[in-house]
């Protein structure tokens, strides 16, 4: 926290303090970090992660949305992602495997997020999206 509070600019910090508050399970604190660094898609799904420890399922898949639609804009993904991205001339193939992998963890967690709300139909979405991204992935 001292760290964090001397340099406030550094992600590698504030990520770091993040983990903590989520092994010691202090949402609160996570989430009042969170408000207080720049928005981008690994705050908002940091936010996410939080709000589901809290059990604020639609607060989760909000952040998780926001998340989503952030990487999107800013990688230009769609749902044909794992053919785009990797003939970009902009992003390495492990970029471009790293990118999609986060794209599919993502909507895994808004799935997450929806099942535990009862939204089924919209869970069973994202995992089928999920799937598309990674379909080798053991975790299906």
């Amino acid at each position: 926290q001292t760290a964090v509070s001397q340099y406030p600019d550094d992600g590698r910090l504030c990520e770091a303090l993040l983990f903590i508050y989520k092994k010691e399970g202090d949402a609160q604190a996570g989430l009042s970090l969170l408000k207080s660094l720049p928005t981008n898609w690994i705050w908002a799904r940091w936010s996410g992660d939080f709000a589901l420890m809290m059990n604020d399922y639609p607060l989760a898949t909000a952040y998780y949305t926001d998340a989503i639609n952030k990487l999107v804009e800013k990688y230009s993904l769609s749902d044909d992602v794992p053919a785009r991205v990797l003939s970009s001339p902009h992003l390495s193939d492990a970029e471009g495997l790293s990118i999609m992998g986060v794209y599919a963890e993502l909507l895994l967690a808004r799935a997450e997020a929806y099942r535990l709300n009862g939204q089924i139909e919209d869970a069973q979405g994202d995992e089928a999206r999920a799937k598309r991204l990674i379909p080798h992935d053991p975790t299906f």
